[in-house]
């Protein structure tokens, strides 16, 4: 579904002290995106994602936590109008973002990545394919069942 769109994704490593003020963040931003990205067209957002745990290294927990914001656009033009955006209209934060930031363990931003391979269309269309299977293997066994097939019968019901 996303393949060849656009990523725009930031981690944050930070203190479990500061774990409500980056839910605030979180959904600060979410509010502002809400409030100014279209969902059509070239500039369109496709998917904001936040989610927030525990760091793990080595299979085991460090005690800091994680925040992870994803964002998925049509094209480089929807990551450009995103910033854009941040710098003319103001996005507020009920937190200072840059001190959150600064207080933060480990931060990467990666402000724009090509998404290479997306599985999402594929389990829609293997899910839609699974069904179909399964009703035609339903209707077969039922058909075996019954030693008579069913097929004339539903036919002579649908003409008349």
């Amino acid at each position: 579904m996303f393949q060849n769109k656009k990523q725009l994704q930031y981690l944050w490593i930070f203190k479990p002290e500061l774990n409500d003020i980056a839910k605030r963040i979180a959904e600060d931003h979410t509010r502002w995106m809400k409030e100014t990205h279209t969902k059509e067209g070239d500039k369109a957002l496709l998917m904001l994602n936040w989610s927030i745990g525990p760091e793990f290294k080595d299979g085991n927990k460090t005690g800091n936590m994680s925040l992870i914001l994803t964002e998925i656009y049509e094209n480089q033009a929807g990551i450009d109008n995103h910033f854009e955006q941040a710098q003319n209209n103001g996005a507020t934060f009920r937190d200072d973002f840059s001190d959150f930031e600064s207080k933060c363990d480990n931060l990467v931003k990666i402000n724009s990545s090509d998404i290479i391979h997306s599985m999402f269309k594929m389990k829609v269309l293997f899910s839609l394919w699974s069904i179909q299977l399964g009703y035609y293997l339903l209707l077969l066994l039922f058909c075996c069942l019954r030693s008579r097939p069913i097929y004339p019968k539903v036919v002579r019901q649908l003409v008349s």
